[in-house]
This record gives C-alpha cells, sequence and structure tokens, in this order.
C-alpha cells in the first residue's frame, strides 16, 4: 500500500479499510519468530495530508493478537486498538536530523524515500510496538508452580505448599 506524495492533496485522503488474517500473515511472513499471530483481521483508519512536503498520519488500527503470557504460557487474544500519529518528511532531510539529540516528537517522526509513502511498513511498526514486552493473559496470572510445572491458575498442587514449609522450616533455624 503506497500512497505517492502528490497524490495527497492539503485538504488530505480519509482511508478505510478492512484485511483478512491471510493478509497480514503474509504481510510480516519471516518477521514474526513465533512471538505472536493474528487472532483477528485488522480495521484501519487513517487520515493523511500534507503541508509542502511534510506528510502528517493520523489514525487507528484495530486487530486482536494471540499472543503467549509469559508466567502461564498459555495462549491468549490481546485486543489491539492503536491511535497511531506520524510525520513523515523526505528522507534528504535525515542529515539535519541524524547529529541532534532525540525528542519526544522525534519518536514520531519519520522519512520517506523517492515520491511515495508506504503504510504497511507504518503498520508493521506500530504492530510491533504495540505488543507489551511483559504479555499477561490477566493482572492476576498466577504462572506455573515451578517445581511441578502445573498452572496454578486451572489447578492447586501441594508442592507449592511444601516449599513454603520446607522454606519455614530453613528459615526458624
Amino acid at each position: 500500500m503506497k500512497i505517492r506524495i502528490e497524490e495527497i492533496t492539503e485538504k488530505g485522503l480519509q482511508l478505510e479499510f478492512n484485511k483478512d488474517k491471510d493478509w497480514l500473515d503474509e504481510l510480516f511472513r519471516g518477521e514474526r519468530d513465533g512471538n505472536f499471530s493474528f487472532a483477528s483481521p485488522i480495521s484501519i483508519s487513517l487520515k493523511i495530508s500534507r503541508s509542502g512536503r511534510n506528510v502528517f498520519i493520523h489514525g487507528v488500527i484495530d486487530t486482536s493478537l494471540r499472543l503467549k503470557c509469559i508466567r502461564c504460557t498459555e495462549d491468549f487474544v490481546y485486543p489491539m486498538r492503536e491511535a497511531i500519529t506520524y510525520t513523515l518528511i523526505p528522507s534528504l532531510e535525515t542529515r539535519r536530523h541524524s547529529e541532534s539529540e532525540l525528542t519526544s516528537e522525534d519518536l514520531e517522526l519519520s522519512f520517506y524515500d523517492r515520491e511515495e509513502v508506504d503504510l504497511c511498513q507504518i503498520l508493521k511498526e506500530q504492530i510491533f510496538l504495540s505488543i507489551p514486552s511483559y504479555p499477561l493473559c490477566c493482572i492476576s496470572c498466577k504462572g506455573l508452580c515451578p517445581v511441578c510445572g502445573v498452572n496454578l491458575n486451572l489447578d492447586s498442587c501441594l508442592c507449592s505448599q511444601g516449599m513454603i514449609n520446607c522454606t519455614l522450616s530453613v528459615i526458624g533455624r
């Protein structure tokens, strides 16, 4: 999904589209390393405008990801609704920004080459950035028993009780 800069008027373009999981799987082929999969199609709503050579993108990405809980290792669905704001400038401008310290505004700044903007690259970047670094199926996830490996959200075991008693008796000595 590439948009030519000359097609973007100062009034802007409004883009809304839905893509299925097959399209998403193709877009991310070879880049996921099994860390996530898509649990639903994706819905994208973007407003793209321009001032001179600068391009501004505002919108929302809405989908669901299938992640693995870091505590209990169970798969769970993570709803993702991500608001995005981008300012794109021609890549020739990179030299001016390369020597300076990054500000919070720079994190929303990107560059485009030639005379077009690749929306797929922006979409992929936003999805990768929205994946939690510590994915939990729920905040109260109890995880796995470190002794027998049972999922403590689904079952209980005597291992943890034995470990507590064992620890208390060692501390009491």
